[in-house]
């Protein structure tokens, strides 16, 4: 919305108070334009299967709740097979 100059969302008001206390909002039948419905728990749940993660940092304000910091940075490393 910065970027754009405008405050206008693509999300309707209902969205963002879902987004906001962390009900996942659907995903665009092409999600390759937007963010909308990004829910970085789901990546989490899947790099964590093939990786071990070590750190999680948060962008662009890490000390505030991810739904401020909306850049989710995640330092991983390969799981050992046993």
């Amino acid at each position: 919305m910065i970027r754009s100059r405008s405050l206008r969302s693509e999300y309707s008001t209902a969205e963002l108070i879902k987004a906001m206390v962390g009900i996942p909002v659907a995903r665009p039948l092409n999600p390759r334009t937007t963010h909308k419905g990004f829910d970085f728990r789901e990546l989490r749940a899947i790099v964590s299967d093939r990786f071990v993660i070590d750190a999680v940092h948060l962008s662009p304000v890490p000390h505030l709740p991810w739904w401020v910091s909306s850049q989710y940075f995640m330092i991983c490393r390969p799981k050992t097979r046993s």
